[in-house]
């Protein structure tokens, strides 16, 4: 079967036009270097090629002006925006991004297709003004905005308009505009005859070109379309060119010629459910290995709904040496680079009085590019991130993170006051990086994008410099969208048999197998979007298109793909979160119930499947049972032994593999340092009083001393914010209160003829246990918070800033540990922690008891919860604990121990987690 483009090659050379006198416009230029090749295979002498270029080249040639980036619109758009709006009414450059590209959205819609911009401008200014009388005595401030908007937007576009080309730039609607004017002065002057090729959604411009050069007999136009398609009225993908046909005075009453009659040949669609983009990307991958095992990949290509899943289904392709080929470009805002830029900006955005988040200069450290910089200065990185963490900060004077201002972390840190120094600072580091030989061994690729992101920041610095005062975080977007229109292309053979493209890029290039990914409503075809702010009503008055052509155009691009295929495969996701992405497309519904006999439809749903049994565990070798006796000999703590009975697996990771979670640090204290605050405070203030009773005047003194040392205990503990301004304070004030409450509690108990004589705090204990069977020894270590006699009965205490619940502090006194892990034991750790501690005091002192338990800051009169027996009965429970208690304890204590070291019994997660 001949490509559309085999066939036009064919026409041209049949009609017997001397090539250096003509001139062929495709819509792109992909296919202008297919049908150049297409030319090449069929004529069998040397020749002087033809003109063969894009519509895009041919406008910018008829124009005479060079095409401006969007971005450079909305600046320039500002300096003119100042100059005219006066000064009381003008918005800052932060809210006027918010609708500039929307307004040059419609500017260019509006000279594209050609329409009077004073009587649209007119027409929306009327429907204000209606809208505004509308609203009698309910007119609000947004309407009268509007009208504003509207009186100020004809002069904005004129003065734009005449800035821009003075300077011989314009948008791409400026340069179509342009185009017309000087199309009859092109025509006198060029008499070579033109052929337009496969065109489809013309804008005004675009026809009115077209069309002169029919009626005055000096170009063709052939159309990329089925039969089926053209001659079915209701079938949207033939829309636009049923509608030239009926339109234009130089096709009346002609038939297109060269339409394909192959959409009705024989086809099978695959109809392909999978639950997301990632499982269809992994899917493709299947498909293009099965083409390589069968070695049948000649003439497919891979057609990406969405261009953000290019990497994930190229992970997915298992090629080898074969010929592949990736049309599509690159977006910058994926490299290595542009996530460095990323994450400056990020930490200039949230920086607070000259301060930067630890958070954000844990992901300047933690960039890969950073971080191997730093690696080959031989900076240790793990030694800095600690030294970070140490003091618990949440925000780091920018002077604290650098010692030389030579140095790459000066470079990095150091801080800026305005847009145009944080654009310098950008461009000093990757001056230091290209200085330090970084990007010395960077492909071609890398060097490209570092050249692009130069010349971006060098752009946005000219302007940084006329327009003052840029937030970062207006900068940073207008950054981002410079980086869209600008991608790194990948370097490739077009000829190669599979080509993985985006569906604009299929435009005139037949396939015969094809994979379509993301086809869901939404995607394709796009549906309605919100760039214009132009109704729906004044766009069909002025002949602008509206979310309905578009949708046209999507057909026509979906079934010109399919018109030749003999397979296609289509992806869709069901459960894609956000607006859209859910809903398969109309465009398979239409396969499945406008099915031709030749037309085979499969269906299949990608599931993914799980084995049954999926618990991981991690059997217990030598080396692991080795580690184990180092980590008994060094001594085990109540948390790392909870930790095992609770969860094995975090046990595993934690003890054995050394693996720690990391600690977020933020701006607000987190419970953990709320403890530690407490603990520390505590000691502070009872430490002058150790081992002698403490009477009611000590009270007034502690009471006094309470407030400073509380308040230096929370500088201490957390650097963050020690202005302790808004949760912060809350919070301190909260500790102060509790604190507070429960000494004045303790002081009234003693008021009432108690006596406290406190023996230790944050007493270190160490005990070695002898276990029968294990043939190493094991080491019981931990820190009692406080150890004192009340009314001459030793108490082994705790101090909880948490909720405490008294039931998971009663027990029975025959317990076993396996019973309590039925009653999720994770609740009973402070149980646990108390009987062991009290277990080893009792061990290591002839006691007769101990009485064991929490003091409740958050409910600080209640003042003492102890640890209690008679588990079932709460009535009459016993308090204090004896030997009976800590022979049974002794024992289950062993049995743990003996099932950590037991080989038969591996890591696993609890079931319950």
């Amino acid at each position: 079967m001949n490509s559309f483009l085999d066939n036009v090659a064919k026409n041209i050379i049949d009609e017997n036009y001397d090539f250096h006198n003509i001139k062929i416009i495709l819509p792109s230029n992909r296919a202008s270097l297919v049908l150049r090749n297409k030319l090449i295979n069929k004529i069998k002498k040397p020749v002087i090629s033809p003109d063969i270029i894009s519509i895009s080249e041919f406008i910018n040639e008829l124009s005479g002006i060079k095409k401006i980036e969007n971005t450079s619109v909305v600046f320039e758009l500002y300096l003119i925006y100042r100059k005219i709006i006066p000064k009381k009414d003008q918005q800052n450059f932060d809210e006027f991004t918010g609708w500039a590209s929307i307004l040059i959205n419609d500017f260019n819609l509006i000279d594209s297709y050609l329409v009077d911009p004073n009587s649209l401008f007119s027409s929306m200014i009327s429907a204000q003004e209606i809208n505004e009388w509308a609203q009698n005595d309910n007119f609000d401030s947004k309407t009268k905005l509007g009208l504003k908007f509207w009186k100020n937007v004809p002069v904005l576009y004129s003065s734009l308009r005449t800035h821009l080309i003075k300077n011989k730039i314009g948008t791409n609607g400026m340069q179509f505009r342009e185009a017309i004017k000087h199309l009859e002065l092109y025509m006198t002057e060029n008499n070579k005859f033109h052929y337009f090729i496969g065109f489809n959604m013309l804008n005004t411009a675009e026809s009115n070109i077209i069309q002169e050069f029919i009626s005055q007999k000096k170009g063709k136009v052939l159309w990329d379309l089925d039969k089926e398609f053209f001659e079915d009225n209701k079938h949207s993908a033939g829309n636009f060119i049923r509608s030239y046909y009926k339109k234009w005075k130089c096709l009346r009453g002609k038939k297109p010629e060269g339409l394909s009659s192959n959409y009705k040949k024989n086809k099978t669609f695959h109809i392909i459910q999978a639950s997301n983009k990632i499982s269809q990307s992994k899917f493709v991958g299947q498909i293009l290995n099965d083409w390589k095992y069968k070695k049948d990949l000649y003439n497919k290509a891979v057609v990406l709904g969405d261009d953000k899943t290019l990497f994930s289904v190229l992970s997915g392709i298992n090629l080898n040496t074969d010929k592949w080929n990736v049309t599509m470009g690159l977006p910058i805002s994926n490299s290595s680079i542009s996530s460095l830029i990323d994450v400056i900006f990020e930490m200039h955005i949230n920086a607070f009085e000259e301060k930067y988040t630890f958070d954000d200069v844990l992901s300047i450290l933690n960039d890969i590019i950073v971080s191997n910089q730093l690696k080959k200065e031989k900076i240790n990185l793990k030694n800095l991130i600690s030294d970070l963490q140490k003091y618990n900060y949440s925000l780091f004077p920018q002077c604290t993170l650098y010692n030389s201002k030579e140095s790459f972390q000066y470079i990095l840190f150091k801080g800026v006051k305005s847009s145009s120094e944080l654009l310098k600072k950008l461009n000093n580091v990757i001056k230091y990086l290209e200085k330090a030989d970084h990007f010395k061994e960077a492909g071609s690729f890398i060097l490209k994008e570092i050249n692009i992101i130069k010349n971006i920041i060098v752009k946005l610095f000219n302007y940084s410099e006329k327009i003052k005062n840029i937030p970062f975080k207006v900068l940073h977007s207008i950054f981002k969208e410079s980086f869209k229109e600008n991608k790194l292309n990948f370097s490739g053979d077009s000829s190669s048999s599979l080509q993985i493209m985006s569906l604009p890029e299929t435009r005139l290039i037949d396939f015969d197998s094809v994979v379509i990914t993301n086809v869901n409503e939404g995607i394709l075809p796009k549906g309605k979007s919100n760039d214009s702010f132009l109704p729906f009503e004044i766009k069909k008055h002025f002949q602008l298109p509206t979310f309905l052509d578009y949708d046209d155009k999507d057909a026509y691009q979906f079934y010109r793909l399919i018109q030749n295929v003999d397979d296609l495969y289509l992806l869709y996701s069901i459960s894609e979160k956000g607006l859209g992405g859910t809903e398969k497309s109309r465009f398979i519904y239409q396969l499945e119930h406008f099915l031709k006999p030749n037309h085979k439809l499969n269906f299949l749903k990608i599931k993914t499947s799980f084995k049954k049994s999926s618990i991981f565990k991690v059997d217990k070798s030598n080396e692991i049972i080795d580690i184990l006796k180092l980590i008994v000999k060094r001594g085990l703590s109540p948390s790392a032994l909870t930790s095992f009975m609770t969860n094995p697996l975090e046990f595993y990771y934690k003890r054995i593999l050394k693996i720690r979670d990391f600690d977020n640090l933020y701006p607000v204290i987190e419970p953990k340092d709320k403890g530690n605050i407490v603990h520390e405070t505590m000691e502070e203030i009872y430490k002058p009083f150790l081992n002698k009773e403490i009477t009611l005047p000590d009270y007034q003194l502690i009471i006094n001393e309470l407030p400073h040392i509380l308040e230096e205990k929370f500088k201490l503990i957390y650097g963050g914010n020690p202005k302790r301004t808004g949760y912060n304070y809350l919070i301190y004030e909260e500790l102060l209160k509790q604190c507070n409450e429960f000494l004045i509690t303790e002081r009234t108990l003693i008021e009432k003829g108690n006596k406290l004589n406190i023996l230790s705090l944050e007493k270190k204990i160490e005990y070695n246990l002898e276990i029968e069977g294990l043939t190493c020894p094991v080491k019981i270590i931990g820190t009692i918070d406080r150890i004192d006699q009340w009314n001459g009965q030793l108490r082994i205490l705790d101090y909880k800033t948490g909720s405490v619940n008294i039931d998971r502090l009663r027990f029975s006194s025959n317990f076993s540990f396996n019973e309590l892990k039925d009653l999720r034991i994770k609740e009973y750790r402070s149980l646990f922690q108390l009987l062991l501690y009290s277990y080893v005091y009792f061990k290591q002192n002839s006691l007769k008891s101990i009485q064991a338990g929490i003091i409740p800051l958050k409910s600080p009169k209640d003042y003492f919860y102890p640890v209690s027996t008679s588990f079932y009965k709460r009535n009459g429970a016993k308090s204090l604990l004896s030997s009976e208690v800590f022979e049974q304890f002794e024992k289950e204590l062993a049995i743990q121990i003996k099932n950590l070291f037991d080989e038969n019994i591996p890591f696993m997660a609890n079931d319950s987690d």
